[in-house]
C-alpha cells in the first residue's frame, strides 16, 4: 500500500524518525481512505449497487482493521526500530521483485 512509500518519503524528505513516519503515514491514509469511501458510496447508484452491500463489507472488514491498528501500535513501541526498518525494507524488495517479474 501507499504506507510503505510514504514512510520512507517522510524519513527522507521530512527527516522524521521511523516511528513518527509510521504514525504520520497512518494518519494520512485514514484521511485518504475516508475520502475514497465517501466517493465510492456516492457513486454506488450509478453502478446499480446498494449502500446496504457496502455497509456489510464495512462491518466485515472494520473489526480486523481496527484490531490490526491496535496491535501494530502496541508492537511499534516494543519492537526494535532496526527490526521494523529491516522488515519494511524486505517487504518492499519482495513487492518490487514481484512487480518486475510480472
Amino acid at each position: 500500500g501507499g504506507g510503505f512509500l510514504m514512510v520512507h518519503l517522510f524519513q527522507i524528505l521530512c527527516n522524521y524518525r521511523l516511528k513518527n513516519a509510521i504514525a504520520t503515514s497512518s494518519a494520512v491514509l485514514v484521511v485518504s481512505a475516508a475520502v475514497g469511501a465517501t466517493m465510492k458510496i456516492s457513486t454506488l447508484p450509478q453502478h446499480h449497487e446498494h449502500i446496504k452491500d457496502a455497509l456489510i463489507y464495512v462491518a466485515l472488514m472494520a473489526p480486523t482493521g481496527m484490531a490490526g491498528a491496535i496491535i501494530g501500535a502496541k508492537l511499534l513501541h516494543r519492537i526494535n526500530v532496526t527490526a521494523v526498518r529491516t522488515v519494511m525494507t524486505l517487504l518492499i524488495l519482495i513487492a518490487a521483485t514481484k512487480l518486475v517479474l510480472q
